[in-house]
């Protein structure tokens, strides 16, 4: 007889009979799921450790030969009348989630952000080219992580400047570290604004993943604004930035002695302004100062923006 957990449908990928990927959004419902499969007689090699180890990804990995199929498409994802509020990271990646499925098509040319919430949606990609939803996805990454992640997920790579690419890009997916009412964006956090900005700009349609707490009235006032500089400018930048009323501080590197090297050589400032300045005056002005290589401001695009809520939903702002 086949065992009976819960019949709600659930989206699963089988890879070959062997491994299931279960898109999980509350780490709680993960231990409650195993506690399910085991109680039905399924055993479940490693699966616990590897969900735990996977859970800033959101996805878990259960690989057994024996694990039936019938059951597989019968688990219960997480409804949400028995979920729990999501934290910051099941936020991120539910956002991450709905804009693949809305907005990415198989035979894209996509352009793949970085940062903590544009990654589970690169995750999300590559499980779907895995189960063979998507297809012939071409992906441009803006940093080395993005890279990395695809590599691990064998997401095909190029540059803009791929004959395959072409210089223009589908759409691009990525997050943000403030986005005002306007749908106005500061980018950076991670160090990457240079290709991020470059890539968004090379897109036909540009969506921006975050969760409910990257939501702002005003923008470099209580989150710094990231601007990448060459270091030989950074004295002259420096006071040209405070003259403009911005406070300045060179970023600086975590592990290892001295500042943040961006993956283009270069320094970043990040800067704050006591009161909110004009964000599209800001970077019109930041790009005419000689030195700046790059500024986090993005209001010349219009984004579609999925905001992940603590109750589980999604909203889409255009």
């Amino acid at each position: 007889m086949e065992p009976d957990i819960e019949a709600d449908p659930l989206p699963a990928y089988l890879f070959s009979g062997t491994e299931l990927v279960l898109d999980l959004v509350y780490k709680p419902e993960k231990t409650r799921l195993l506690q399910r499969a085991e109680a039905a007689g399924c055993r479940i090699r490693n699966g616990y450790d590897m969900l735990l180890r996977q859970a800033q990804y959101q996805y878990g990995f259960f690989m057994d030969r024996e694990f039936p199929a019938p059951l597989m498409s019968r688990i219960k994802l997480s409804g949400k009348e028995d979920n729990p509020m999501l934290d910051q990271q099941g936020m991120k990646a539910l956002a991450g989630k709905r804009a693949v499925e809305t907005l990415v098509k198989s035979g894209m040319k996509l352009g793949l952000g970085t940062g903590s919430t544009a990654i589970p949606a690169v995750e999300h990609i590559g499980a779907l080219l895995a189960a063979g939803r998507l297809r012939d996805i071409l992906a441009v990454p803006t940093s080395f992580q993005t890279s990395m992640v695809c590599e691990q997920w064998g997401i095909p790579l190029y540059t803009l400047n791929s004959k395959e690419i072409g210089g223009a890009l589908d759409l691009t997916i990525d997050g943000a570290d403030q986005v005002d009412p306007r749908n106005y964006c500061t980018k950076g956090g991670g160090g990457a604004l240079l290709l991020e900005k470059i890539l968004a700009h090379a897109s036909a349609a540009y969506a921006i993943v975050v969760d409910e707490s990257k939501l702002a009235g005003d923008l470099a006032v209580t989150v710094p604004l990231p601007v990448e500089v060459v270091s030989e400018a950074r004295i002259p930048v420096t006071r040209a930035l405070e003259a403009l009323g911005a406070a300045v501080s060179l970023r600086e590197a975590v592990r290892k002695v001295g500042p943040v090297i961006t993956e283009h050589g270069n320094l970043l400032l990040d800067i704050r302004f006591k009161q909110p300045p004009d964000s599209a005056a800001l970077e019109a002005e930041l790009k005419g100062i000689p030195g700046i290589v790059e500024n986090g401001l993005f209001t010349r695009l219009r984004p579609k923006v999925f905001i992940a809520r603590r109750d589980g939903t999604v909203e889409i702002r255009d």
